[in-house]
């Protein structure tokens, strides 16, 4: 727990030195020419005659400039609508998996679900059952190895006994017959000092590696909880950081930040006006397979949530479900499974992540 703590304090103090490195990267740039007509570049326009300063700019309007729509449009196909809206989903990584998200404005917003980020609750609480469980059998196995050391340690006595018994008999065949029984019980005792040591040792490197893996788990979400900073993926495999904008007290909803480019987006429609046996789109990234496309219905509406037999498995979480002409409608969350049949997929209608995040987004999104 200490070394964990002081890896959280590691990390913080490292957010805090590139969240203040990341304040110069918006200096202002100005070019200038001196009085021989040579031009030199400066953030420091203190002094300078302004009639001689050309160009004014922000980097932060530089990077701006990087336009992901093009970038994707040069190398990937978009041969449907549907191809053409997989440029504006990306796959989300942080400290305890992997996820889906898609951009919803042209500057860099992106909506996923909170537990793609932080992890879901109920699979926290699977999880800490499951640890406890795996702490309690090995309390068990301990406990046994224990006992059973115990009656080692009780027979190796016992022969001791017998052998100095024996030491004292005088010569005589009582004396070699309780000899070859005490050789026989000792060299049966050794075997199983052997094969007990054998077996201790098997446990400590398992309860070793265990603790190891419930450490780094505990480590891992630990940091899930305070982290802001996390990697995306766009379509063509490209890595970019993004940070948390914000996250909802009500829903499984979180709003994430590129800074300094255009991105391809998806429009909002209103999930209302689809109707139920119409055709939908689940997008995202299920078990890492980048931007995988399932098609389904919208299947109906189950306490606010949108239902919809698209196929829907983990990895999906944060990605969008789309209409035909692809247009989004929901943010895939979860899915009722059974024993029976596939189960259903549940999304977070898009009004809803769209209101609740109004005050980070502005007014100017709207369905269509």
């Amino acid at each position: 727990m200490k070394k964990i703590a002081m890896l959280v304090k590691t990390f913080l103090f490292l957010l805090l030195i590139l969240f203040m490195l990341g304040n110069y990267c918006y200096a202002e740039i100005y070019k200038y020419k001196d009085e021989n007509g040579i031009w030199y570049f400066t953030d420091n326009p203190v002094g300078l005659d302004e009639e001689n300063v050309q160009i004014k700019s922000t980097r932060e309007n530089e990077r701006i400039n990087k336009d992901l729509q093009k970038q994707l449009s040069a190398i990937l196909p978009q041969r449907n609508v549907i191809e053409k809206a997989t440029f504006g989903v990306v796959a989300v990584k942080s400290s305890i998996g992997y996820g889906s998200g898609f951009f919803i404005t042209d500057d860099g917003y992106i909506i996923t679900n909170k537990h793609v980020l932080k992890g879901a609750e109920n699979q926290k609480k699977t999880d800490q059952d499951r640890i406890d469980n795996v702490k309690a059998k090995l309390k068990e196995v301990e406990n046994h190895l224990n006992k059973e050391g115990e009656r080692l340690e009780a027979t190796r006595e016992k022969l001791e006994r017998e052998k100095k018994f024996i030491d004292s008999q005088p010569k005589s065949s009582a004396k070699r017959n309780n000899l070859e029984q005490y050789e026989y019980y000792l060299n049966s005792f050794k075997e199983w000092e052997n094969d007990f040591k054998e077996r201790k040792k098997q446990f400590s490197e398992q309860e070793n590696e265990i603790n190891n893996k419930i450490s780094e788990y505990n480590y891992d979400k630990a940091m899930a909880e305070i982290s802001r900073y996390f990697k995306i993926l766009i379509a063509d495999d490209t890595e970019l950081d993004v940070y948390l904008v914000s996250t909802s007290n009500k829903y499984d909803l979180a709003l994430l930040k590129l800074d300094g480019y255009k991105t391809p987006f998806l429009r909002p429609a209103d999930p209302w006006k689809v109707a139920y046996g119409e055709t939908v789109y689940a997008v995202g990234n299920p078990a890492e397979l980048r931007n995988s496309v399932a098609k389904g219905i919208l299947s109906g509406i189950e306490e606010n949530y949108i239902k919809t037999d698209a196929k829907i498995y983990p990895g999906n979480s944060g990605g969008p479900l789309i209409t035909e002409d692809g247009k989004v409608i929901g943010i895939n969350t979860f899915k009722k499974l059974t024993r029976k049949f596939e189960g259903l997929g549940f999304a977070v209608p898009i009004q809803t992540a769209i209101d609740e995040f109004r005050s980070e987004l502005g007014n100017l999104i709207s369905l269509e």
